[in-house]
């Protein structure tokens, strides 16, 4: 038709399967393929009915439940692009994502904030229930054509924290959402009879990767209320109860349960595999997780929010004396990791460090309206500069091992992973310092055994007006509960370097000192 190529769009590859086979259990209910499948194609018919179609971008403020994988469905079955946010997502965030993406429908809950006075005209808002979309205001049917939806078109931009302070919408397309369904289903082989565990709120990446696991293999989605990762014992009972073979999840969720576990915590034997991602988890971590799920498949994934995952590596069992730190492994189907060195050559020997540049077909299309910051990721390739495709440059740092596998080693900005987060240290700074009691801030992150924590020091424009619950608040009011800084500390000057720039050493060591004080004092 038209000489259009029929590229396969993300709800082509998301539904296989029986009608009466389960795809989504959660906390409303467990739905059967031919019911979600009904349900995405009578919220598409309503999106279409009202123009909302060939683009255009969908507020989406869901917590996990059938319904949200529904609609994410329904926004790629009428062409429309879904943007997801949380439901607790701080009114001043979702004002600077809806301005952002110009978005013209807003879907929510029905228990949601209705009151919250958003700029989407009341015709384009919708509560999201069980039978389907219920508009505020009725809608004369659409005159307009629609236009086919392509490959290249967008499926979803989520956003992260950003270099400016500002949101950054990564904006993947039908085809990269496609290529990456296909190398990650390939990689995992799971049988359809698989139940996987997802944890992740709709607005973190991963969500789209647990889905596109469970529903691309066929397999059934397992929502798991998020607040059962602060009882452990309730969690691995829910586990058990649902039946989970596989679990998808940041490192955090892990570490209040290796915290508790005895030698005679039982796990719940279906469990067959855990897939770790997201953030940093310490050697000895993984050794205690393994310890504790003898013989389950562990698999350590890496990846930017730009291309969701670009490597899977499954871990031997034991796993090796000498392994501090575990490795990355190799790009999966469909994908190459490069490592760059300082120079702009290739590090093929063993030993040797550089930065990862990544070649997929799962990239991402770019940041939504960033047009520079999009030239500074995908850039040509260091290796053939006159190729057509670009790249990105992720700003990892990895060392080759003898294996010709790569550690990861750090980054090479102030991008951090805060909880399976990605955090731009400057969007907080930027919040820090709009409080009118603060003259200078810095963020940083420290390790104070249970993984990465966000932390400020601060200099007050003046002595006794700002405390620490008073700073924290207001951060809480403009930023994710991710992004509020656990830790804060007030100081006279911040320290400098004989260059006269932050000195970030130097702020490590003041925050270190502060804590080991609080430590002294319990």
């Amino acid at each position: 038709m038209n000489g259009f190529p029929t590229d396969p769009l993300l709800h082509d590859v998301l539904l296989p399967g029986a009608d009466d086979q389960e795809a989504v259990d959660g906390p409303t209910g467990r739905w059967t393929r031919g019911r979600l499948a009904r349900y995405a194609r009578t919220c598409a018919a309503e999106l279409v009915r009202r123009g909302i179609t060939d683009g255009e971008r969908v507020l989406v403020s869901l917590d996990p439940v059938p319904e949200a994988v529904g609609v994410l469905l329904a926004c790629s079955m009428a062409g429309a692009v879904y943007v997801p946010v949380s439901p607790d997502t701080p009114e001043h965030r979702v004002r600077q994502i809806l301005d952002h993406v110009t978005a013209t429908a807003w879907l929510r809950a029905p228990d949601g904030p209705d009151a919250r006075p958003l700029p989407v005209p009341a015709a384009r808002v919708a509560d999201v229930t069980a039978d389907g979309l219920r508009f505020y205001d009725a809608c004369p049917e659409h005159p307009g054509a629609r236009r086919r939806t392509l490959g290249t078109d967008p499926a979803y931009i989520v956003f992260t924290s950003g270099t400016t302070g500002r949101p950054k919408g990564i904006t993947n397309s039908h085809r990269a959402l496609v290529a990456f369904v296909r190398a990650l289903t390939g990689h995992f082989a799971l049988p359809s009879t698989a139940r996987v565990a997802t944890f992740s709120p709709l607005s973190f990446d991963l969500s789209i990767l647990d889905l596109c696991l469970a529903l691309g293999s066929g397999a059934t989605l397992v929502q798991v209320p998020r607040i059962l990762v602060h009882h452990p014992r309730r969690m691995l009972r829910h586990l058990a109860e649902h039946q989970v073979t596989h679990v998808s999840a940041v490192p955090s969720i892990w570490r209040p349960l290796l915290a508790t576990a005895g030698p005679h915590t039982e796990v719940p034997a279906c469990v067959t595999g855990i897939h770790f991602t997201g953030e940093h988890f310490p050697g000895d971590q993984v050794r205690r997780l393994a310890d504790l799920f003898p013989g389950v498949r562990l698999t350590h994934g890496y990846g930017q929010s730009e291309s969701i995952q670009c490597s899977f590596r499954d871990l031997p069992r034991p796993l090796p004396d000498a392994w501090e730190e575990m490795p990355i492994g190799q790009a999966h189907d469909g994908a190459e990791l490069l490592l760059i060195g300082e120079s702009g050559e290739e590090v093929t020997k063993p030993g040797g460090s550089g930065e990862l540049y990544l070649r997929a077909t799962t990239l991402f299309s770019g940041y939504w309206g960033d047009p520079a910051a999009t030239r500074a990721a995908l850039v040509p390739d260091p290796l053939r500069p006159m190729a057509p495709e670009p790249v990105l440059r992720t700003g990892d740092l990895a060392r080759l091992t003898e294996d010709g596998e790569f550690t990861y080693l750090g980054r090479r900005d102030l991008q951090v992973q805060v909880r399976g987060n990605r955090v731009e240290l400057a969007e907080l700074e930027r919040v820090l310092l709009e409080h009118a009691d603060v003259a200078h801030a810095a963020a940083l992150t420290v390790d104070t055994g249970g993984g990465d924590e966000l932390a400020a020091v601060v200099v007050p424009t003046g002595p006794g007006r700002l405390t620490r619950p008073g700073l924290r608040s207001f951060c809480q009011e403009q930023l994710p509960d991710y992004m509020v800084p656990r830790h804060v500390l007030f100081v006279p000057a911040l320290p400098l370097s004989v260059h006269g720039k932050l000195d970030r050493a130097a702020l490590a060591a003041l925050i270190g000192a502060d804590l080991a004080r609080d430590d002294s004092s319990d």
